[in-house]
């Protein structure tokens, strides 16, 4: 915990050295001190008590640590399994072609499955072309390439004001309801603070629409660009009734998806860098365990397509009066094996509508049986393998003389099962059975995943393959895939809790609002100046943005966004004021004497002035003091100077600086830059 007391600082010898020199406040008779007296020996050993009951003292448990940081707000974070878009490589099999459920893709030894909870038709969805007003045809070709545009592309202009267009075509639409993406890479000319989907975006707001009978469609989509602000996803799934009234261009004979940016504020003008799409969704993990509903058709047939059906084991159940109740093989149904990953389940009499099906892999199968709920609280179960349980897909079936239902973990429900997981020991805690005492508990759902063991590479290449290797799909993964990581340890949650508690709430002191400011969410920021006004409760404070301009001044908008941003953070009585960067040129006079063969000492001498006074691109702060004697002394160094004759510094204008002896001394609120330099470079023998 934060600077916590330390209840173990003695030692053994420490305690029993204290304890033998009081001896004699509560005793004159004692006088014997060796180790041979029995006395010292039960001193010794009241000693090693104490000091064992200290360090026990000093150790919190981890149970205790955690509960203590709940108490503050703050609780284990679950794990998470890392997300990767991938796109068809290549292949050796036509498409489309239809995944069976939990299909596996391997990098390595990773497995990843396809997020999508039906079968994934793979077929070619990749976007053909990009076009914009801005751009050549063989400009926008380069960005769908490995690699991308080396220094990227304007796509929307050089100013972007509104109203410019993108559009992408599309060979094949993805199918419906099936989430895909289209990753933007873009070029991070200056760095910008990182803004989350769906926060406020002062620069930007862009819609896409997809080219239908209806004219172009909206489409709802989840943009971490925030309007092309930074590299990220754009995320969407197509409905189905738009997929059935989406139309092709006749010229290009492709779907077209038009990207429309309403409003453009852009402080930095985007640059594209690479476009990447449609793209496919996985998630790192490996399914063991599946509870898949099955739709009916064709009288009482099901039709099931699975990857654990090659060599899993499968259970059949109906829900009838609210319960599902267990089929058996060869008195209610029997299966027909159509190939390694489908079976048709044929039913022998009529059946209701919700029938699911429990698919198991071998070592699963023979530990499907978790435990008896014997009713007493907490039970601890341990769930079957070594790998980490993926808590995103996991329930277990509760199983009684009247049937069973499907209980999800931490789901509160009175009468019903209550448990959770424990993913660093791999339990299961049963807190409450409800009415289910002396239930069976059996493996519903259930995954394994590596947590940040299955962060792939960008361009990772994935493979699945069937066993009979008559087909295989290769993917290649996209450029940022999100990392995973196990559930948090006591120790992360701690280390989480100081970096909370450190980090500015109000802004009390100067380093708190630099701090602040700093990190305000979309603001591409170079240089931040604070100055507290003497005698009054009000701050000033000076903002540079990143700008290739050589000198920029502060937009409305930046200006705006800082101090709604500041709202939250001030004091109720302090008055916070924006203020512009001012930048002061400083001008060089003097007279200096060269070396003979030294041709090129002016130029030296040039270089080292104008990287000295360069204020606006260098580390120096708002408010800085140039000092003579150091511009003086690097000029004295330079190799071919025999002596400087005579040298001052002085800035353009007075308004904004002030000469401290022979230094400058700009405002709280002024940066510096070169200015004129008039300097006579005479040689040594007196000649110019």
């Amino acid at each position: 915990m934060l600077d916590s007391i330390n209840l173990n600082d003695k030692s053994f010898e420490q305690i029993r050295d204290e304890a033998i020199a009081q001896i004699p406040i509560y005793s004159k008779e004692w006088t014997n001190y060796n180790i041979s007296d029995p006395g010292i020996t039960i001193l010794e050993n009241f000693a090693a008590f104490l000091a064992l009951q200290q360090g026990e003292l000093n150790e919190v448990p981890e149970k205790i640590r955690k509960k203590l940081l709940e108490l503050a707000g703050f609780t284990a974070r679950k794990g998470n399994a890392a997300n990767a878009y991938v796109s068809p490589r290549y292949t050796m099999v036509s498409l489309p072609y239809v995944m069976p459920l939990r299909a596996k893709l391997y990098a390595q030894d990773i497995c990843f499955e396809p997020a999508d909870k039906d079968n994934t038709v793979i077929k070619d969805i990749s976007i053909t072309a990009v076009k914009t007003d801005s751009i050549s045809e063989g400009q926008a070709g380069m960005l769908l390439k490995k690699g991308g545009v080396r220094g990227g592309l304007k796509l929307l202009g050089e100013k972007p004001c509104g109203g410019e267009v993108i559009y992408l075509y599309l060979e094949n639409l993805p199918c419906p309801e099936m989430k895909t993406a289209v990753y933007f890479d873009m070029v991070e000319c200056f760095k910008r603070n990182h803004i989350a989907p769906g926060s406020p975006n002062p620069f930007a707001s862009v819609k896409w629409e997809l080219a239908s009978l209806d004219g172009f469609s909206r489409i709802n989509v989840h943009d971490e660009t925030c309007g092309f602000l930074q590299s990220g996803y754009v995320t969407f799934v197509l409905k189905k009734e738009l997929c059935r009234r989406a139309v092709k261009d006749e010229v290009a004979d492709a779907y077209v998806i038009r990207i429309t940016v309403e409003r453009a504020d852009y402080d930095i003008v985007p640059c594209f860098q690479g476009i990447q799409g449609l793209l496919i969704h996985l998630i790192q993990k490996d399914t063991k365990s599946d509870v898949v509903s099955l739709q009916l058709s064709g009288g009482n047939e099901a039709l099931i397509s699975h990857y654990l059906l090659k060599d899993g084991y499968i259970e059949i159940y109906g829900n009838e009066d609210g319960r599902y109740q267990k089929y058996y093989k060869g008195e209610q149904y029997r299966i027909e094996v159509l190939d390694n990953f489908t079976k048709k389940v044929i039913f022998m009499r009529d059946v209701p509508q919700d029938i699911i099906a429990v698919i198991r892999d071998k070592a699963i199968m023979l530990n499907g049986k978790l435990a008896t709920l014997y009713g007493y609280d907490n039970q601890v179960i341990e769930l079957p393998g070594d790998e980490t349980v993926y808590y995103g897909d996991f329930s277990v079936l509760v199983a009684n003389n009247d049937g069973c239902h499907i209980a999800y973990p931490e789901n509160r429900k009175a009468g019903e099962v209550y448990y959770s997981i424990n993913e660093m020991e791999n339990t299961l805690t049963v807190h409450d059975c409800g009415r289910y005492e002396g239930a069976l508990l059996w493996t519903g759902n259930f995954a394994v995943y590596k947590g940040e063991g299955g962060n792939i590479l960008s361009g990772a290449e994935l493979i699945y393959e069937r066993e009979d290797r008559n087909l295989m799909l290769a993917f290649m993964g996209c450029m940022d895939v999100t990392d995973g990581n196990f559930e948090e340890d006591c120790a992360q949650l701690e280390s989480r809790f100081a970096k909370d508690v450190r980090t500015p709430v109000t802004m009390v002191t100067q380093r708190d609002c630099e701090d602040i400011v700093r990190n305000i969410p979309g603001l591409s920021i170079h240089k931040i100046g604070v100055c507290p006004v003497p005698g009054k409760n009000e701050i000033h404070i000076t903002v540079k943005p990143n700008s290739s301009e050589p000198r920029p001044t502060l937009s409305k908008l930046y200006a705006d966004e800082i101090s709604r941003y500041l709202e939250k953070y001030r004091m109720l009585t302090t008055k916070i004021v924006i203020r512009q960067p001012i930048y002061v040129p400083v001008n060089v006079t003097g007279i200096i004497y060269i070396k003979k063969r030294f041709e090129r000492c002016r130029e030296r001498m040039e270089e080292i002035l104008r990287k000295m006074l360069d204020g606006i691109n260098s580390e120096a702060c708002f408010g800085s003091r140039i000092s003579f004697h150091e511009i003086y002394r690097r000029l004295s160094e330079v190799d071919g100077v025999e002596r400087i004759h005579e040298l001052s510094i002085f800035p353009d204008s007075y308004l904004y600086a002030d000469m401290a002896g022979a230094d400058i001394k700009l405002a709280s609120n002024a940066l510096y830059y070169p200015g004129d330099f008039r300097i006579e470079f005479t040689d040594a023998r007196g000649g110019e």
